[in-house]
Parts: structure tokens; C-alpha cells; sequence
């Protein structure tokens, strides 16, 4: 997913060349739900027919709770040699370093972007590490952590960027 105009879209990567705009019947979406609750707000978006994006945003005082944000998805079958990624972007991180960690316990530090991956797409592949529980980027003061609910492959392929392979 990519952010554009404020809004949650989904694009089509590609190694090189410009990201485009997943379209099905002339729209970027087939179908959105949003149900907004005191205590719980979700947004519901059906991609294609066979991917469902579900974001939750949890409300309350109590830090524990509040300002929780919880993102799943639901891929079906996909074509021979296509990844689904989830990409959160925060500028404000643009200089942080990304960490994944290897087997829940130890973080490993990497560094942000991939120089040269418009040059050679191959070098792309090198540019995801295994995560079992977590990722993150830190710049020491700020900090954008993702929990997992289990393995993935994670990168920051662009500074400020994080990665997270379905």
C-alpha cells in the first residue's frame, strides 16, 4: 500500500519503473466498510477479490488501549512470482536506522534503503531479512515498531519506509 492525496491505495511494484495504481472496474477499491465505535473505529477494504485489508484504531484513555493500531490482511491466490508487502511510510523517520530481529530476542540493525535497486533489480531480494516477532525504524528519539503475528520478511527499501512481506 502506498498513501497518496491522504488516502489508502493499493499500487503495483514493480523491480524498475513507476509504482501504478491497482485499478479493478475503472476504481482503485471494489468495496469499503468503515464503522466508527467509542471505543474501536475499523475500515474494511477490498482490494481485488482476492485481497481484504482490515485497519483497526482503538480509543480510550488508557495508554495500554489507546491509539492501538492494528492492520490485517487476507490474500488468496495470487500469479506465479507475486509478493503482497504492506509499506508504512513515516518522514519524520527518513534518517532512522531499520531492525529486524532474528529469533525474538535479538534485534539486528540494517541500514534504510536500497541504493541502487532501480539499477539492479536484483539486488532487491537482499534488501528483506526474516523477522519472527517484530520490526522497527529508530532514529534514537522516534520510533515506528510493527508487531508480528508471525514470520515474515521485512525491508526499508526507500528511508522512512518499512517493509513488511505477506
Amino acid at each position: 500500500y502506498a498513501e497518496a492525496d491522504n488516502r489508502m491505495a493499493a499500487y503495483d511494484f514493480q523491480p524498475a519503473g513507476p509504482a501504478t495504481p491497482v485499478l479493478v472496474n475503472n476504481s482503485t477499491l471494489v468495496k469499503t466498510t468503515v464503522a466508527l465505535g467509542r471505543v474501536m473505529q475499523e475500515a474494511r477494504f477490498q482490494v481485488t477479490g482476492e485481497h481484504k485489508t482490515r485497519v483497526r484504531l482503538w480509543v480510550s484513555d488508557d495508554p495500554a488501549v489507546g491509539g492501538r493500531l492494528e492492520i490485517a490482511n487476507r490474500i488468496g491466490v495470487l500469479e506465479q512470482k507475486t509478493n503482497v508487502l504492506s509499506r508504512f511510510t513515516a518522514a519524520e523517520l527518513s534518517r532512522a536506522t531499520f531492525y529486524s530481529e532474528d529469533n525474538g530476542y535479538e534485534t539486528v540493525k540494517h541500514a534504510s534503503g536500497c541504493q541502487n535497486c532501480t539499477d539492479d533489480p536484483t539486488r532487491i531480494p537482499y534488501r528483506y531479512f526474516p523477522s519472527q516477532m517484530s520490526t522497527f525504524l529508530s532514529d534514537g528519539r522516534d520510533q515506528l515498531s510493527i508487531a508480528l503475528a508471525h514470520s515474515h520478511a521485512v525491508g526499508s527499501l526507500a528511508n522512512g519506509t518499512l517493509d513488511i512481506m505477506q
